[in-house]
């Protein structure tokens, strides 16, 4: 019994020394602090960390002057802001501003589109709405090529294409 307790010590004092080292020379809390508030200006309501497949990240919840609370996650190894995710709208209801605009993200759609379908017609954008999708901002397309009909969503902070559907009209 005192071995295997001996044995699970020394385990897990191996095992912290192996994470520490990994983490060694990563992004700092406080520089982690200043990328987030950077990102979106405001003022830190919440702070946490969490690792995930052995990684280390830094989340920031920040309240902006029109009260929206977005979350920002920031990776410890590189210091890139990974994710952004809107928690609460403010008192007016009003979506916050987006990295993209709607014209960037219509010439992502659009450029999606092209390559993914047939014809010799060149995309054209038929709706467009910014909205507010599982917490995040988007970018919501229906573009037609030829006699295809596509629903296309854009990610409004990365360009990123969250979704692509076949629209049935």
């Amino acid at each position: 019994m005192i071995r295997t307790a001996r044995y699970a010590f020394l385990f897990c004092c191996f095992f912290l020394s192996v994470i520490s080292d990994s983490w060694a020379g990563e992004v700092t809390d406080e520089e982690a602090q200043a990328i987030a508030v950077r990102e979106i200006p405001g003022d830190i309501i919440h702070r946490d960390r969490a690792i995930r497949n052995n990684a280390l990240f830094y989340k920031f919840d920040i309240q902006n002057s029109d009260g929206i609370v977005m979350k920002v996650e920031i990776e410890a190894a590189t210091g890139a802001v990974v994710d952004v995710d809107i928690l609460k709208l403010g008192e007016n209801g009003v979506l916050p501003a987006s990295r993209l605009t709607m014209r960037q993200a219509d010439e992502i759609a659009q450029a999606h589109v092209k390559e993914i379908s047939f014809g010799n017609r060149a995309p054209k954008t038929l709706e467009s709405e910014y909205k507010l999708r599982n917490r995040k901002l988007v970018y919501v397309f229906k573009i037609k090529r030829s006699f295809e009909m596509y629903n296309v969503t854009i990610d409004a902070n990365t360009g990123e294409i969250v979704s692509t559907a076949e629209a049935i009209d």
